[in-house]
């Protein structure tokens, strides 16, 4: 296979170089013009969404030089180098913040069913405009790919009153699938860390209810500006701990209505299509 890279991450061995690429774009900007250098297969359809919300962003904001640059949109972790440059991925630590880019799922996610992020969170607003009816906390998802998301959810099932937890695969479960919309009829919404970060978070908060976040290494571009017990709660990584933060905040309406405040405040100042665009041309100015 002819490589798009000379120099490839120190942590990235022979075998798993085919998977990298394949993950990874190569874009030349040059005023308002976007020329894909390489596109892999990725993941779904992530790459061919990276590139359309590339083209977007500098047809409203056109480069005054040429840039170059990488962008890996797979598995979420990378904060590596590639060719001497910092490689743009679509989530990394908080100290890897510029080097972050927009996700593909802040602009379209055709596998559930999300033509346009934006028009998806409008629709929202039938559920969030409601009080939460459901005096319990809610989350739906895999268990298989944290470890942090099985034990919580082992003793959450516990407790019964307090919380509606299920392991979803959305492929072959639907009786307990529930949409973003049904989440908004709780009044706690849980997230957990993936294998690598979580890209509801932001769709979730459009709903307007309290959020409690298991503590978590990887943040997208949006939540990595998020700041932890202002935003939303965030307990010690330590799953009974976790869970009593919970069933405390159930009981607690005004530290609910504190951390839903300053949230709303955040993703409607922040999550906008126009300041996507705009996070796309500055990360990309910072490696080009």
């Amino acid at each position: 296979m002819q490589y798009p890279i000379d120099i490839f991450p120190k942590s990235i061995t022979n075998d798993c170089k085919d998977h990298f690429v394949n993950q990874l774009l190569y874009l030349e900007i040059n005023g308002s013009s976007v020329r894909p250098l390489y596109v892999g297969s990725g993941f779904q359809d992530r790459n061919i969404i990276m590139l359309e919300m590339v083209r977007f962003a500098f047809k409203e904001h056109p480069s005054h030089k040429i840039l170059r640059c990488y962008i890996f949109t797979g598995d979420d972790r990378p904060t590596h180098y590639v060719n001497g440059k910092p490689l743009l991925s679509i989530a990394g630590t908080r100290d890897w913040k510029e080097f972050i880019i927009p996700d593909p799922y802040n602009w379209k996610w055709n596998q559930i069913g999300t033509s346009c992020f934006f028009t998806a969170v409008k629709n929202f607003h039938s559920s969030f405009h409601e009080p939460s009816g459901i005096d319990k906390a809610v989350w739906r998802g895999r268990v298989d790919q944290c470890e942090s998301r099985r034990d919580c959810l082992k003793i959450m099932n516990s407790y019964p009153q307090y919380f509606d937890v299920a392991d979803v695969d959305t492929s072959i479960d639907n009786k307990k699938f529930l949409s973003h919309s049904d989440h908004g009829k709780y009044k706690i919404l849980l997230d957990f860390p993936g294998i690598g970060y979580s890209a509801r978070v932001k769709s979730l908060a459009f709903l307007e209810r309290c959020m409690v976040l298991y503590p978590r290494k990887y943040w997208d571009w949006a939540t990595v500006s998020l700041e932890p017990q202002h935003h939303f709660a965030y307990p010690q990584p330590h799953c009974e701990k976790f869970v009593e933060t919970c069933i405390e905040l159930l009981d607690n309406e005004e530290m609910r209505n504190y951390y839903t405040k300053n949230m709303k405040k955040f993703i409607n100042d922040y999550v906008t299509r126009k300041n996507v665009l705009v996070s796309i041309v500055r990360a990309i100015n910072n490696v080009g």
